[in-house]
């Protein structure tokens, strides 16, 4: 299973389809349960086989071409979102590079600069809790002797209660905002 990759990464608690993807039975300790993460949980596709490596450092491209206009790197919800963002963009014609940084410290700086060297130097970072510390200031430290332009939608807003859906919506990290 993913019990170690699930909750030590992400505080997922598994049962069969974290937001992270995977197929495993990871059980997190209630106490690592972030308040504006934890509200944006819902039932997810499962992306990977548990038969998949995942290595400390790495990241996974899921979509890339030699004609992608943007480079969306996200995690666990937000990863669902970043497909949905690529799946309708790709119905108009427009192509995008999709990464899931499943390893966020250490992160795999080398892959995010040579997707994004090939997507018009522009990156996207989407993440489910603040940006402070998060996916995006950990994408723009790792990068920062490259002259890529970023875009960072994060949480911003007073958490609140309601379905995933309408809170990803809400927060402005849903697959609408990234479009």
């Amino acid at each position: 299973g993913c019990s170690a990759r699930c909750w030590w990464a992400w505080g997922a608690k598994s049962t069969g389809g974290c937001g992270w993807g995977c197929a495993g039975t990871a059980r997190a300790p209630k106490t690592f349960w972030g308040s504006a993460r934890a509200k944006t949980r819902a039932a997810t596709p499962i992306r990977y086989e548990n038969n998949d490596e995942f290595l400390i450092g790495g990241c996974k491209v899921l979509h890339e071409s030699d004609n992608d206009v943007a480079l969306i790197i996200a995690a666990g919800i937000t990863l669902v979102e970043a497909i949905k963002a690529y799946e309708a963009l790709k119905k108009e014609g427009v192509l995008v590079a999709v990464i899931d940084l499943y390893s966020i410290k250490p992160i795999d700086a080398q892959t995010i600069i040579r997707v994004a060297n090939k997507c018009n130097k522009k990156i996207i970072t989407v993440e489910d809790h603040y940006a402070q510390g998060g996916i995006g200031e950990a994408v723009i430290g790792a990068v920062k002797n490259h002259d890529f332009m970023f875009t960072t939608l994060a949480v911003t807003k007073m958490p609140r209660s309601g379905k995933p859906a309408e809170l990803l919506a809400y927060e402005e990290i849903d697959a609408q905002a990234i479009i």
